[in-house]
């Protein structure tokens, strides 16, 4: 019993952190392709809104 309990734990917290960080990453890269994509959409086309 013991040993289910402690995996259960386990999984459970490297579930939250696999979360977590997925979560930052995909906020960090989201944000700076959006960045990259409106400074590149600013620089190369300026008539296209």
């Amino acid at each position: 019993m013991s040993m289910i309990n402690r995996e259960d734990g386990f999984t459970l917290i490297e579930m939250l952190l696999t979360i977590l960080i997925f979560a930052i990453v995909g906020l960090t890269l989201a944000s700076v392709f959006m960045n990259g994509a409106f400074g590149l959409q600013l620089s190369s086309q300026k008539t296209t809104i």
